[in-house]
């Protein structure tokens, strides 16, 4: 223990000596290349992570504009959704209207086909009633009247039918 406190002068000059070799070993072959190495590290680091950011801006920008786009979309498809509704809407209301139209003239068009079926119908039935008057009234006069008077009763009733079919066949 007593040659601790007395130190030896040549183990400190030689430790000295040592660690001064050893300091200049490992700054001329280990510390610079180590400092090199991590200022090269660092630099990357720094590269990597402005690169990084720079991403990150990007793909926000990106991530708005898709935002965008997309609600330009939803709000394209709305407005041609609600035209496709009015369009629908127009082309009904006209389809109905055509067959009201439609069903009108066909309705029209029966009633007069109806009433002229209804007049030609009247004047044959006048006709056949007429000629089964004639007939039977020809008959009568035939039994009971000469040939003079029969040929003016028959003239007669020709004016008569004459007249009513003038009036209309309704009359």
């Amino acid at each position: 223990m007593e040659n601790l406190l007395n130190p030896d002068i040549g183990l400190m000059v030689w430790t000295v000596v040592t660690f001064l070799c050893l300091v200049f070993l490992l700054g001329r072959f280990a510390w610079k290349p180590l400092l090199a190495a991590i200022e090269e590290r660092e630099r990357r680091l720094r590269n990597d992570i402005s690169a990084a950011a720079q991403a990150k801006e990007s793909a926000e920008s990106l991530k708005q504009q898709y935002e965008r786009q997309l609600v330009q979309i939803e709000t394209r498809a709305q407005e041609m959704l609600a035209q496709a509704q009015k369009d629908g809407q127009t082309i009904q209301a006209d389809l109905l209207k055509k067959a009201q139209d439609e069903s009108r003239k066909l309705v029209e068009k029966t009633r007069l086909q109806l009433a002229e079926e209804q007049k030609e119908l009247i004047r044959e039935l006048r006709s056949e009633v007429s000629q089964v008057s004639m007939a039977i009234a020809e008959k009568v006069i035939q039994r009971t009247i000469d040939e003079k008077i029969q040929g003016e009763l028959l003239d007669e009733a020709i004016e008569k039918l004459a007249d009513k079919s003038r009036k209309g066949p309704l009359s």
